[in-house]
């Protein structure tokens, strides 16, 4: 079933745009949780299995969608991290 869904060049399409969202929305809106941005991706990965009729792949399309689209969360959110902890230490230095 997978090999079937990577025949299908939207739905690569779809991943790339959903990890670029993804991270774009982790990065400019640091407030809203991760938990909450993939859970909105799950919606999206369902209703892209019910747009092509593959309802029965939906459960591997929304975990395919949630993995991917977690990578650039936790890369930014680990950047964010290091350059709050980078600005901490520049701040100790110069005291």
């Amino acid at each position: 079933m997978i090999l079937y869904l990577t025949i299908y060049s939207h739905f690569s399409i779809l991943i790339v745009v959903l990890m670029a969202l993804s991270g774009l929305i982790s990065y400019f809106v640091r407030r809203v949780p991760v938990i909450f941005i993939l859970i909105i991706l799950g919606i999206i990965g369902y209703l892209y299995a019910v747009f092509i009729h593959g309802e029965a792949a939906a459960l591997s399309i929304i975990s395919i969608i949630i993995i991917t689209s977690s990578v650039p969360i936790f890369l930014v959110k680990y950047t964010l991290y290091l350059q709050q902890k980078a600005e901490k230490l520049l701040h100790l230095q110069n005291t």
